[in-house]
């Protein structure tokens, strides 16, 4: 409960304080060495090509892999045999179809 309260927190923090630089701006008591709008998209070309890799690295990179099998997951299904011989009984034409 501590991590999701301290995340929410997080979130909360940054869009007051993104609020008050805009609030700051408008009013002309700081100014932004760029206009608004550019500086938006800058932040959210920082968020998306930097921050979001490596938060998806951290997600993942958490997860205790003891079975070497579960690595394999998604490589599993396709190589199976059992699964393979399915396949190709599915895509079979009946002998007396053709």
């Amino acid at each position: 409960m501590e991590k999701l309260i301290f995340s929410l927190g997080l979130i909360l923090s940054g869009l007051l304080l993104g609020y008050a630089i805009q609030f700051l701006n408008r009013n002309e008591i700081v100014p932004l060495p760029l206009p608004l709008a550019e500086l938006r998209k800058l932040l959210q070309k920082t968020g998306l090509l930097f921050f979001m890799p490596i938060s998806f690295l951290a997600a993942v990179w958490i997860i205790p892999f003891e079975n070497l099998q579960v690595i394999l997951l998604p490589v599993i299904a396709v190589n199976y045999p059992a699964f393979r011989r399915s396949a190709r009984a599915a895509h079979r034409t009946p002998a007396g179809s053709a």
